[in-house]
């Protein structure tokens, strides 16, 4: 089962990159179509941070927190770009456009604090992750159902644009959902999405709590008692060398 997840997961990754890829090459040849260029953004971009999360889970240190910045701006990124995707076909106001750069340029410095102070796993580093993925879930579901509502006043032709594209963003939306809590999204080392990525800056090199063991120097006919036993640390990812 886990096998055939890893496998769906690499799939899911290879789609992204792929369909960003085409999008762009179709932008190329009529870069006078803004709407074909923002799409083609948002889906490099959510390409990049599907490749870059398989990237983190062979890094770590300080490789691990740069690639991990990388992942949450082009997350980001994509989001904006969606709206704007949005914006190209029914205008924002300048104000909404102003207020969702400078929204998304705080959610990612309030990250960059968090991630300097908050452990993995704490409070308010949870509070963290929220504040990122909101942001993209609003950015990117707010296209969905203005499309699907603005249909209804439109030609049939029209309408049915409209419908599909609130159909595919909605799917977009979905897709990422799923495969970050499929994968696992709040464990180390699953998913494709951004979640796992900031779950993949655990320390990889976690020690247990000392045990206990027989000191094999001492005489076995006198027992084991508490000066005859030393304290050891093992790697919980160490190989065993048995």
């Amino acid at each position: 089962m886990q096998q055939a997840l890893t496998v769906a997961q690499y799939a899911v990754t290879a789609a992204f990159v792929l369909l960003g890829l085409l999008t762009f090459r179709g932008w190329l040849a009529n870069r006078q179509d803004r709407s074909r260029g923002f799409l083609a953004l948002a889906l490099g971009l959510l390409g990049g941070v599907a490749l870059l999360s398989r990237l983190v889970a062979l890094t770590d240190g300080w490789a691990a927190r740069a690639l991990t910045d990388l992942s949450i701006a082009g997350l980001l990124g994509s989001g904006l770009a969606v709206l704007l995707f949005r914006d190209s076909f029914i205008p924002l106001k300048a104000s909404t456009r102003q207020i969702a750069f400078v929204a998304v340029a705080a959610v990612f410095i309030f990250w960059e604090l968090v991630e300097t102070v908050a452990d993995v796993g704490s409070p308010l580093f949870t509070v963290g992750v929220v504040a990122i993925v909101l942001p993209w879930i609003v950015c990117a579901g707010e296209p969905v159902v203005r499309f699907w509502i603005a249909a209804r006043r439109r030609p049939a032709v029209q309408r049915a644009r409209l419908r599909s594209l609130s159909a595919g963003l909605a799917g977009l939306v979905l897709i990422l959902i799923v495969t970050g809590v499929t994968g696992g999204g709040f464990g180390p080392g699953r998913g494709v999405g951004p979640v796992p990525v900031l779950a993949r800056r655990a320390d990889r090199h976690v020690r247990a709590d000392p045990v206990a063991v027989a000191d094999p120097d001492r005489p076995r006919d006198h027992g084991e008692r508490a000066d005859h036993v030393v304290l050891a640390e093992f790697d919980a990812f160490a190989e065993d060398g048995g």
